[in-house]
């Protein structure tokens, strides 16, 4: 508890030296001043009574002037015994020599003065006077008296006892009303040195008891006031300091909470930022991918054209092969029937020459358009399994560009997959950023209102606070825009979603049909080959047919001798003719396979065709959407790129909000600290 001592040179001392002083001072004056008076009154009656005095013995010594009777001059001067006062007196000549004189006996050394002066003459020890005796107009003689300062010293004394007594008396009253001034004003005035000293140390429960109705009771009743205002004003300092620190607590805890909040959101800014980097690389590689699968997709549709045109072609050479297997087919019966009639022939060539060479001649021109239509039927044959081949070649090709396509939407489903994960994963980014948002928006309101309720030392947190508010508006609305930005790329992922759905849907149809076309193709070169090495055994049958027709004009003597061997050789081609025959027909029922396939395939393709055409399309669609993504995925990542810069400004901020709730709880503490001293 700290004291307040009065030091030596009180108000209560310096009340009463002032009193003192100036009541002294007044006396003194007053004293003085009377003084003054009464000796200049005391002189002039002196000098008054003197000059009368001289001019009552220049009356009488007239006279003895006149007469020149000094006796009666000296006579009239021994009268002066009488006045004890008069030491000496003399009367002079009208020639300044001395007429007469009076020495008072007491006085040993009396000295004549140098100078007769006329005018009064105060000195230490005497006071001396001259006038002038007159007869008329005329100057008969001088008197000089000189009179002692004995009945100056005595009134001198009496008057400096006179004061004295009156200023000791004044002093004395002086006292007594100074200490009853003293009483009056210093004892109130202690109580309140008392009362402030108390004040001063801390307790507040103090009170001034001045019942006066004066200035000190009502400086007391001022002062008692000014306690109770100060112990109200102690408590609700007290209080509020008390709230503004369990606030500082709060906003320190809110602040931590929100730098923390802000660091989270920092970090979610920047893995949002890596999501819309990789999204982007994403769409970048998507479109790249789209692109060449746009590419792909004209390649294959233009392959798709070109394999719908080459079934067409393959289609009409199956005609053709049809009609030259037809054609093969009558040559075959007819071959076949001349077969038989060459073995009726071999039967009757014992019994008819000319009969045999004209049915060698007809065997030998058979022979020949049998050989032609083999001949032909083999090159239609090959041509139609190079023809097959081809169309092997094509839908083989159409197979890995459907397959390669089937891979391309394989992949772009997994990335389009992988983008709707990462969008629905931004969305729930940007909703915890949203939250995080609102959170940081009540986080600002709260210190607003709490920096409001802390007055003058919350001034500079409200601006920060302010400052934080706005940062979360601008943030809330960024992060609207990317909301809806996100639920536009989600929509556009959908959508591709979707058109990926319905395209590898008809990728995997045509990549079936392809199979289809592909197995009916193979079917079709295996025919084509079986009827190509048909027609070749027929060529070579028929070239050889054509050789022994050759050799039987010059082996016609060996006629009878061969015609056993002819006959059996012809039974045997009668069986050979047979499974011709049969083989002719297999040909012709795989020929009206094959053009029965071939006209599927030809459906097929132009399906395929379509199905291409549409997949096309919808590529090129896609190509639209992702580079629609595209600039928006760059639009979201500018967009995150001032998020980011919000959040790195909402960062500092924070950090600037902890710095000065720091700043807040210290002065707290200090001011909790300062009133605590206080007792109420």
């Amino acid at each position: 508890m700290s004291s307040i001592e009065v030091g030596r040179d009180s108000i209560q001392r310096r009340i009463v030296r002032g009193f003192f002083a100036t009541t002294g001072l007044a006396l003194l004056l007053t004293a003085t001043a009377l003084f003054t008076t009464a000796f200049f009154q005391f002189q002039q009656v002196t000098n008054k009574n003197l000059l009368v005095l001289a001019r009552v013995i220049g009356g009488n010594t007239q006279a003895s002037l006149l007469f020149n009777d000094e006796q009666a001059a000296e006579e009239t001067l021994r009268a002066l015994k009488a006045e004890e006062s008069i030491e000496a007196a003399i009367v002079y000549a009208a020639d300044g020599s001395i007429f007469a004189r009076y020495v008072r006996p007491d006085v040993v050394d009396f000295r004549l003065p140098r100078e007769i002066s006329f005018e009064p003459e105060w000195s230490r020890e005497h006071i001396d006077l001259a006038s002038k005796i007159m007869m008329g107009e005329e100057e008969i003689g001088t008197v000089f008296i000189r009179s002692d300062t004995k009945e100056v010293t005595i009134f001198l004394y009496k008057s400096i006892a006179i004061v004295v007594s009156v200023l000791l008396i004044s002093l004395f009253l002086c006292w007594i009303g100074a200490t009853r001034l003293r009483n009056q004003i210093t004892s109130p005035l202690e109580r309140l040195v008392r009362g402030s000293a108390s004040m001063a140390s801390g307790d507040l429960s103090t009170q001034v008891d001045v019942r006066s109705e004066d200035e000190m009771g009502v400086l007391a009743r001022a002062f008692n006031a000014m306690v109770l205002s100060l112990r109200e004003l102690v408590a609700r300092v007290g209080e509020n300091t008390r709230y503004v620190a369990q606030a500082a607590e709060q906003l320190s805890s809110s602040s931590v909470s929100m730098r923390e909040e802000a660091e989270r959101q920092e970090h979610a800014v920047e893995e949002t930022a890596e999501s819309i980097e990789r999204i982007t690389s994403s769409m970048h590689a998507v479109n790249a991918s789209v692109e060449a699968l746009s590419e792909s997709a004209a390649e294959t549709e233009s392959a798709a054209i070109e394999m719908d045109s080459s079934i067409v072609e393959t289609s009409s050479h199956i005609d053709d092969l049809s009609e030259i297997i037809d054609t093969t087919a009558s040559s075959v019966v007819e071959m076949t029937s001349g077969i038989r009639e060459i073995a009726r022939s071999a039967d009757i060539l014992n019994q008819s020459t000319a009969s045999t060479a004209g049915a060698l001649e007809l065997l030998s021109d058979s022979v020949r358009q049998v050989e032609s239509n083999a001949r032909e039927s083999h090159s239609l044959s090959d041509e139609t399994a190079h023809k097959a081949g081809l169309g092997m070649s094509a839908v083989h090709e159409t197979v890995e560009g459907m397959e390669k396509i089937q891979d391309s939407f394989k992949g772009i489903e997994s990335v389009i997959s992988n983008l709707s994960d990462k969008s629905e994963s931004i969305g729930e980014v940007v909703k915890v950023i949203e939250s995080v948002v609102e959170q940081t928006n009540l986080l600002a309101l709260n210190a607003a209102i709490i920096s409001s309720q802390a007055g003058e030392h919350g001034r500079a947190f409200s601006v920060v606070a302010d400052e934080v508010r706005s940062l979360a508006e601008r943030t809330a609305a960024s992060t609207r825009e990317i909301a809806g930005l996100i639920e536009s790329v989600q929509d556009g992922v959908l959508n591709a979603v979707s058109a990926m759905e319905e395209g590898a849907t008809r990728v995997e149809r045509g990549v079936e049909l392809s199979n289809e076309a592909g197995r009916i193709l193979r079917e079709i070169g295996e025919s084509s080959q079986q009827s190509a090495r048909w027609a070749k055994e027929i060529v070579e049958a028929t070239r050889g047919q054509a050789t022994d027709i050759g050799q039987v004009g010059i082996a016609m003597q060996q006629v009878k001798e061969t015609a056993t061997q002819l006959n059996r050789g012809t039974h045997e081609q009668d069986s050979a003719s047979a499974e011709i025959t049969r083989g002719v027909e297999r040909m012709r029922h795989l020929g009206l396979e094959v053009k029965n396939a071939a006209q599927a395939q030809r459906r097929e393709s132009a399906m395929i065709r379509r199905s291409v055409e549409g997949v096309a399309a919808r590529i090129k669609e896609i190509l639209r959407e992702t580079q629609d993504q595209s600039k928006r995925a760059d639009q979201i990542q500018e967009a995150l790129e001032v998020f980011r810069e919000v959040t790195i400004q909402t960062t500092r901020r924070a950090e600037q909000a902890s710095e000065t709730v720091a700043d807040l709880s210290a002065h707290a503490q200090g001011l909790e600290a300062e009133i605590g001293r206080f007792r109420l």
